[in-house]
């Protein structure tokens, strides 16, 4: 019987010392940012040429959106997918994955095959000086600067966060009201600064938000860390969308490159870990309810050490597998 006493006195202690710290925490913001890894490959590239947009020379990247989905899933939008073309396909397999339209790192309009529009970027600073004035008048979307924070120039615009204000403002000049996407951050590869630094320093410089109308933002996968450590960052990539300030609150987010950085993007053990993310990818965007496209990044080649592709000798990997059978919900 004293035994029982002791107990639930220590436990009544117990539970009193968590309250107590608890009620001195109440109020705190806790925000824990995760240990990132390495750029891995893709800043192993050698770039003779950087500032001459080189991604719209290079044939590993040509996107390709794909629209999926029911539109019975209770959310305020579906997530429709998108594709990102490695290794060229036809216009009969682009019909054949329902593709809606495609972008190849430039202000491209007119039509990839007939009934697929091109969707157009301003990719850089380059392109923002010689050839964005093209969009003038353009009402759809533009997507923004492609990773200014990445200083491989092959794969990001390489802008300063300093050189990113200034040309957005330019942009924003050049091209008033129209339908931006926000330049597009990497995760979870901390690269010196992202959305959250953009923004505000461009409201400290100017006086107003930058103006977007979507957020576009791209995450790659490291399948040499564990699955759960890559859903965590992934999580976290999340919550500094949802950080954003109020002005930014009802926008859609567009995650306009999605993959999984691997050795060998036909390797067996990396397909496999790519199935698995991407199904718990898509079930989480879905339930976020403010996804309207993600792209995945690699169809066919798979020599590429930044993707898991789709194809591989003309079939469907289980990855693909996984991306052609969503309809907005797993059955």
């Amino acid at each position: 019987m004293r035994a029982f006493v002791l107990g639930i006195v220590a436990t009544l202690v117990l539970l009193g010392v968590v309250l107590l710290m608890a009620s001195r925490m109440k109020g705190q913001e806790i925000t824990i940012q995760p240990d990132m890894p390495p750029l891995a490959t893709r800043a192993l590239r050698v770039v003779p040429l950087a500032y001459l947009t080189p991604e719209a020379m290079l044939p590993y990247k040509h996107y390709l959106p794909v629209v999926y989905g029911t539109g019975d899933v209770p959310a305020v939008r579906r997530v429709r997918k998108a594709l990102n073309l490695v290794g060229g396909v036809s216009c009969d397999e682009l019909y054949d994955l329902d593709t809606q339209w495609v972008y190849n790192w430039g202000p491209y309009t007119g039509e990839k095959c007939p009934g697929i529009p091109w969707v157009p970027m301003v990719r850089d600073r380059n392109q923002l000086d010689t050839t964005a004035h093209t969009l003038i008048g353009y009402e759809g979307p533009i997507l923004g600067f492609n990773e200014p924070e990445n200083q491989d120039c092959a794969a990001g615009a390489c802008m300063s966060l300093e050189e990113l204000i200034v040309a957005w403002h330019d942009l924003e000049e050049l091209l008033p009201g129209a339908m931006l996407a926000s330049p597009a951050f990497l995760y979870p590869y901390g690269l010196g600064y992202d959305i959250h630094d953009f923004v505000n320093g461009y409201r400290a410089e100017y006086g107003v938000w930058p103006d977007f109308k979507i957020i576009a933002v791209h995450y790659y996968a490291p399948n040499y860390y564990p699955m759960q450590q890559v859903k965590d960052w992934f999580e976290y990539m999340w919550s500094r969308i949802e950080a954003l300030p109020d002005v930014y609150d009802d926008l859609p987010v567009w995650i306009t490159e999605t993959g999984v950085h691997t050795p060998n993007g036909l390797d067996p053990v990396a397909i496999a870990f790519g199935a698995e993310f991407l199904q718990w990818e898509l079930g989480y965007l879905e339930a976020t309810g403010r996804v309207e496209y993600i792209n995945w990044f690699g169809p066919r080649q798979g020599t590429y050490t930044f993707c898991v592709p789709l194809y591989s000798g003309g079939n469907l990997t289980a990855v693909g597998q996984i991306w052609r059978g969503w309809q907005g919900h797993f059955n």
